[in-house]
């Protein structure tokens, strides 16, 4: 019985949505010498995708946990996420999923720094453990609570930085296999299913 890709099992947990399928990713990494159709870089690239699709809730904070309606990733997304991953659609390879650089798992060059600020930083191939990640995450989160702005406090208080962090820590596993055991552990130990912990502030 073949795996599940990465958007089947976002889907089968409710979490996102995908309106494009497979073979928009094979007309876009075809023809690559990176050595072919990759399925773990598929997976990479809908994991983009996923965070890319995010953005709604970025830019306006609200209730995002438990997800009630899985969160739609388009074609566009899926496009955006290959466009500008590490060497996804360049003629020369690069891919390793064990070696993934923090600027490879975040696809917001800004998490980069914030990770960093809380603790979480790493290079070569000593990837982060899903805890490393959640408790990072339980930091990023403290830190926007405690910001003097109603915005950071809002993002915190939504959830959107537990599902940033879920797909990061998921993404930091591919090279593991079995991604259907991974993400239902991720999906743990971020507590996809309880809502952040508080309202979202006033303005």
């Amino acid at each position: 019985m073949p795996e599940l890709q990465a958007s089947e099992i976002l889907e089968r947990h409710g979490l996102f949505r995908f309106h494009a399928d497979e073979r928009t990713l094979e007309e876009l990494l075809s023809g690559s010498s990176n050595a072919g159709f990759d399925p773990t870089l598929r997976d990479y690239l809908a994991l983009s995708a996923a965070e890319l699709s995010l953005v709604s809730l970025l830019v306006d904070p609200r209730p995002a946990l438990p997800v009630s309606e899985s969160i739609a990733v388009d074609r566009d997304a899926l496009v955006l996420a290959a466009a500008k991953a590490n060497c996804a659609s360049l003629e020369y390879p690069c891919w390793d999923p064990s070696r993934l650089a923090p600027s490879d798992v975040t696809v917001f060059a800004g998490d980069v720094t914030k990770l960093a600020t809380v603790g979480l930083t790493w290079e070569g191939g000593s990837l982060p453990s899903t805890n490393d990640f959640a408790e990072a995450v339980e930091r990023l989160e403290g830190a926007h609570r405690s910001a003097g702005t109603y915005f950071s406090r809002a993002l915190a208080e939504s959830g959107v930085l537990r599902l940033q962090g879920f797909l990061w820590a998921v993404k930091a596993r591919l090279a593991e296999g079995d991604l259907e055991n991974c993400v239902a552990e991720c999906y743990e130990a971020f507590q996809l299913h309880a809502s952040a912990g508080g309202a979202l502030p006033t303005g």
